[in-house]
């Protein structure tokens, strides 16, 4: 009988929810948001940092499941540097591609980092 357990989520998705990059807070950011998930109170506030059109810094501070924590870490990831009407762009399917899995997911709990950049950029022009 082996010990081995399947893994339900990628190695790196948990290494993002484990070592979440950018996490904490961003001292005097120009823009931010926050969204929460009501259904398992997944809550995610993000600052952003804003120069020349452009996201120079992005953190994110907040609690919830591996898919919301990582999915967060990577939107981080994806969305600095990117131009203000680029990040307003990203979707679900840009974080999902960065997660190097397949199947069914928690959407909900994924769109939780995705919803609080959306209300944050909302306020930008």
């Amino acid at each position: 009988m082996s010990d081995e357990r399947p893994q339900i989520y990628d190695q790196n998705l948990m290494h993002h929810s484990q070592n979440p990059h950018n996490k904490g807070e961003l001292p005097n950011p120009d823009l931010q948001g926050s969204a929460k998930n009501p259904n398992c109170g997944d809550k995610i506030k993000l600052g952003l940092n804003i120069k020349d059109g452009s996201i120079r810094d992005i953190k994110f501070d907040g609690y919830g499941c591996v898919l919301c924590i990582g999915s967060a870490s990577i939107l981080t990831q994806l969305a600095r540097g990117l131009s203000v009407g680029d990040a307003k762009e990203l979707t679900l399917d840009d974080i999902e591609a960065n997660m190097n899995e397949s199947g069914k997911k928690r959407e909900e709990c994924m769109a939780v980092g995705l919803n609080a950049l959306k209300q944050a950029l909302s306020e930008e022009s």
